[in-house]
């Protein structure tokens, strides 16, 4: 008589491989903190996972160009905030001359100061950089109602970026090289205004931008958030839950070893049965 291969013990055996692969499964995720260790653990969410790390990435670029941005224009509003207070200063004292009573020796003194006022503004505009950019005195610009545009990436995505304006406050561009209070103090406190309303202009555009660049900033931080938190949900592991997997298997393993050794001995009793039954 022929005993047949024991099946019952094969399908058990078959069980306890995916108990193996399950706990060991349920290990790494554990030791690495991922439920996704290779592609193959799940092809769909690996590709989801890497577009949600270069959005996030691209994301933290544009959140760092934003702070340059803007941290920029804050240099240069600052800057333009002290031209602003010498060509107050440069007005009191052109009014000043423009009185009547003032003598031409107390107007050559003004003119002095004027002229200080006006290397001061020079020196300002000059020296205002930015990781070594010049930000005030742009050599394209001559009307400062058409600044120089430069395109900064403030997002993720093609065409998510905004033009920084780059103006040009010398004396030379703002008119205002050539005043002369001892002769036409009118002219030249004219000029003066002009001046006033040219750098007021430029703070202005300044003003509008830095607003944008701060939305941007807002924008791209709870972007990135929803990205890191998807990429979080998808990613980390449970722990608590790779934890009950492990002692589920491990139970399934106890009991699928003792079975086994139970039904690799069916053969072996079914012999011995035989064998006294011939007896």
């Amino acid at each position: 008589m022929r005993i047949n291969i024991n099946m019952k013990s094969l399908g058990i055996y078959s069980g306890y491989k995916k108990n193996i692969i399950a706990n060991s499964a349920a290990m790494e995720k554990i030791s690495s903190g991922k439920k996704i260790n290779s592609a193959k653990d799940n092809p769909l969410k690996i590709e989801q996972s890497e577009n949600f790390r270069m959005q996030i990435r691209a994301l933290e670029m544009a959140n760092k160009n934003l702070q340059d941005s803007t941290s920029m224009i804050q240099v240069a509003d600052t800057a333009m905030g002290t031209i602003s207070e010498a060509l107050i200063r440069m007005k009191e004292l052109t009014v000043q001359a423009a009185n009547e009573v003032t003598n031409e020796a107390d107007r050559k003194i003004i003119q002095g100061e004027i002229d200080e006022l006006t290397s001061y503004i020079n020196d300002t505009a000059k020296n205002t950089e930015f990781n070594g950019n010049k930000l005030l005195v742009n050599g394209n610009v001559t009307d400062n109602s058409k600044p120089d545009y430069v395109e900064m990436q403030i997002g993720a995505n093609v065409g998510d970026s905004i033009g920084i304006p780059f103006f040009n406050v010398s004396s030379e561009t703002l008119g205002i090289d050539k005043l002369d209070v001892v002769n036409d103090a009118t002219k030249a406190l004219n000029s003066i205004d002009e001046a006033l309303k040219d750098v007021n202009g430029c703070r202005a555009k300044y003003g509008a931008v830095q607003n944008r660049l701060e939305n941007s900033i807002e924008i791209t931080s709870s972007s990135s958030y929803i990205y890191e938190k998807s990429s979080s949900d998808i990613n980390d592991a449970d722990i608590a839950l790779e934890m009950a997997e492990i002692a589920r298997t491990s139970i399934l393993m106890e009991s699928a070893t003792a079975m086994m050794a139970q039904s690799n001995n069916f053969p072996k009793d079914m012999l011995n049965i035989l064998a006294n039954l011939r007896k």
